[in-house]
């Protein structure tokens, strides 16, 4: 690891000519990964794990019909006959109506701008990251904590009959901590491709800060209130709001996004979401797609407008436009999501809603309806009542039960500073902002 490797490119290219000799498209990619894992209890570690994976993930098509697995071997001879076995059963399957040649690309690539040799190194020795997490935890008095910190150093290959070599080296290191209070608890989390210990620093701040809140407790009535939502919360829905802008998605009726085209109005002016694959500080993406396209950052939805929808070379044909760059070798996505800032200031948010709440971290997020964007959350951690631009108090027992094009068509405000957020909930590594909404629905008991 560290250094592009000849074997894991010669594994590829032989399952991939195997593939070839029975199918009309084929891609192969091969993943080698070494990872460290620490998890946090009763803020000291509780249990340190470190492993390596290998993971082979193919696609074939022959005859407009389509295939798509991973297979769990590291046994060249015996994912060879799992693969000729699944190749000579494609004719089993019906044919395709997303069938799309993959593009030809013969190129080349080598790409490392996702990759830090110092990760590598946390992953042979995590003691700098025990060292600087004991250390925050001291300064800020944390107490009790929990959590996880993981460092994690990859290797890719990916080979298509397109023509296309694609060889990546990857890092990342992210982490989140939950701590618990006397009265109310808090979390905050970090993600990144090569290790800042200022990213932990202010993991443990974050969550530290909101486990220290001495309110007393109060109780909300069913209604609509002014929230502010902590990048916690907005990371959690700009995923689902991502996913809605997959061109599948839409194709399926799982978004509510059906209907709408680029260049129609579907958020509040203030909001912009992009997907980054080429942002060099979040660990997804890269300079190629699963399909061997070149990558580029892009708007979804610019200051309120529907800009595109996520497309690879399936839904690009079945809709008459250009891939996007987003494959998926069947559902496009997005690769890194960042929410532009605004230009206020984290508290002066709290100031300008007067009244309402702050809402600093949510799960168990579940769609109702996905046409029309209906959803549930459930706040988790601390939520503060806000009166007079002032915390007053603390909230048990709330859900947030709105749509998400109501979210978006009430954004009011967004913070100056974007964090990197990545945890359970926030599963595509994200950059954001805190945010201001108004006339949010929320139930006071669940």
């Amino acid at each position: 690891m560290g250094v592009f490797t000849a074997s894991l490119r010669e594994d590829a290219e032989f399952l991939l000519a195997e593939l070839a000799r029975v199918a009309d498209d084929a891609a192969v990619l091969l993943t080698r990964s070494d990872s460290v894992m620490i998890k946090l209890a009763e803020g000291r570690v509780s249990v340190s794990q470190n492993w390596s994976d290998y993971e082979v993930s193919i696609y074939v098509a022959r005859k407009r019909r389509l295939l798509v697995t991973s297979l769990d071997t590291r046994r060249l001879d015996e994912a060879k006959q799992r693969v000729k076995a699944l190749a000579e059963n494609l004719d089993m399957l019906q044919e395709s109506e997303y069938y799309a040649p993959l593009p030809e690309r013969r190129e080349d690539v080598r790409d490392d701008t996702k990759y830090s040799q110092k990760v590598l190194e946390l992953v042979e020795d995590p003691r700098p990251l025990l060292e600087d997490i004991y250390g925050a935890l001291d300064r800020n008095n944390s107490g009790k904590a929990a959590g996880m910190l993981l460092a994690e150093a990859a290797e890719g290959v990916l080979v298509t009959t397109g023509g296309f070599v694609g060889q990546s080296l990857a890092s990342k290191v992210n982490g989140y901590l939950r701590v618990f209070g006397e009265r109310t608890s808090g979390q905050w989390s970090f993600t990144g491709v090569a290790y800042e210990p200022r990213l932990l620093e202010t993991m443990v701040e974050k969550a530290s800060y909101y486990s220290k809140l001495s309110l007393p407790y109060t109780s909300i009535e069913t209604s609509r209130v002014d929230i502010v939502l902590t990048p916690m919360v907005l990371g959690n829905f700009a995923d689902y709001i991502m996913g809605a802008a997959s061109a599948m998605a839409v194709d399926m009726g799982m978004s509510f996004l059906v209907g709408k085209k680029p260049g129609d109005r579907v958020a509040s002016g203030v909001f912009t979401l992009r997907d980054a694959p080429r942002e060099k500080s979040l660990p997804g993406g890269g300079t190629y797609d699963a399909e061997g396209v070149e990558t580029r950052d892009k708007a979804v939805v610019e200051k309120g407008v529907l800009k595109t929808l996520l497309h690879n070379t399936k839904t690009a044909k079945k809709h008459g436009t250009e891939t996007t760059g987003n494959a998926g070798w069947v559902m496009p996505h997005a690769f890194n999501i960042a929410v532009d800032p605004g230009d206020w200031g984290e508290e002066e948010l709290v100031r300008e809603m007067r009244r309402g709440l702050v809402v600093t971290n949510n799960w168990y997020t579940r769609l109702q309806n996905y046409l029309a964007g209906q959803f549930s959350t459930v706040a988790r951690d601390a939520v503060i009542w806000v009166e007079n631009g002032e915390p007053r108090a603390l909230v048990r027992k709330m859900r947030i039960a709105d749509t998400f094009p109501h979210i978006l068509e009430s954004m009011r405000a967004l913070s100056r500073h974007q964090y990197p957020i990545e945890w359970w909930e926030v599963e595509t590594p994200s950059l954001l902002p805190y945010a201001l909404v108004e006339g949010v629905q929320v139930t006071s008991r669940f």
